[in-house]
């Protein structure tokens, strides 16, 4: 686990477990730790973050990228306040690919139920800094 705070959420315990019987590692772990930030509504936790100052999100929906971490996070903030409490990211699949790079098929559910059309597909860039793997672009 990388942080106390998100070993809270069951979301995360339940992908985390899915990976240890897959021996996944680097940036498939990276991807349960993003996630389970979103599940686990701990938006709050610097400790557990894994984006670097400088990463850029790009999704096909906005016309210019979010470029750094702060812009990214204040977008998932409110992202997360206009979802509510009933509405979650539910990963499907993930992969990992060359050179620190991984991808992740999701969907969206509200009450546990999936809502038609909210499937997407984020590819994730990292990098290792300090011993540590950060996501720098995705």
């Amino acid at each position: 686990m990388r942080s106390s705070c998100i070993s809270t959420c069951s979301i995360y315990k339940r992908l985390q477990n899915k990976l240890n019987k897959m021996n996944a590692s680097g940036p498939a772990r990276m991807l349960v730790c993003y996630v389970g930030h979103h599940h686990g509504r701990l938006l709050h936790c610097s400790s557990c973050l894994t984006l670097s100052n400088d990463c850029i999100f790009q999704d096909l929906i906005f016309y210019i990228p979010f470029g750094g971490k702060e812009s990214i996070m204040n977008f998932r903030k409110n992202l997360m306040e206009a979802m509510g409490q009933n509405v979650h990211f539910v990963i499907d699949s993930w992969m990992e690919g060359d050179n620190l790079t991984a991808s992740v098929i999701w969907h969206v559910e509200w009450k546990g139920k999936e809502i038609p059309h909210t499937t997407g597909c984020n590819f994730f860039e990292c990098q290792q800094i300090d011993g540590k793997l950060i996501i720098r672009n995705y």
